[in-house]
């Protein structure tokens, strides 16, 4: 992931494209890059242009730390909610995760991915720093979902 020039032909990964190269940039704050609900559209259309098996590896961006208040665009979860009370990191996570979640559901109903197997694994868990409790998540667990899409 880091030495991307290199280590990505290296495994197969022979076309890349970056922050500038996707159709619909707009900028989110919580981690420097393309927001992810803009480059799922992209990555649907590659995966539908594909002429034969293909392996398409993304990595999602704005719903890592420090979760953002700009990059959601409508809550799912009402964080004043007494629930969320001391935990408005886990809830701004929350609503980014539902967010990214709905557009991927909604890019699969409208056929974007047929004949598809997603799999979305994190490489830590998410990290809660400024909360009150620090509860919300195992930080020895990494979470995963497998679907596929027929």
């Amino acid at each position: 992931m880091y030495n991307r020039k290199n280590w990505y032909p290296a495994v197969g990964l022979h076309q890349t494209r970056f922050f500038p190269k996707f159709s619909n940039i707009q900028h989110c704050r919580s981690f420097p890059g393309a927001c992810d609900f803009n480059v799922i559209h992209d990555i649907s259309a590659a995966n539908k242009s594909a002429k034969d098996k293909s392996f398409i590896y993304w990595l999602t961006l704005n719903t890592h730390h420090p979760y953002d208040e700009h990059d959601i665009l409508s809550y799912a979860y009402d964080c004043k909610q007494p629930l969320f009370e001391g935990r408005q990191e886990a809830c701004r996570n929350l609503n980014l995760q539902h967010q990214f979640f709905r557009v991927l559901a909604d890019e699969i109903k409208a056929g974007g991915f047929k004949d598809t197997e997603i799999v979305i694994v994190g490489d830590h868990s998410p990290p809660i720093m400024l909360d009150k409790y620090k509860d919300s998540f195992k930080p020895d667990s990494v979470p995963f979902i497998h679907v596929r899409v027929h």
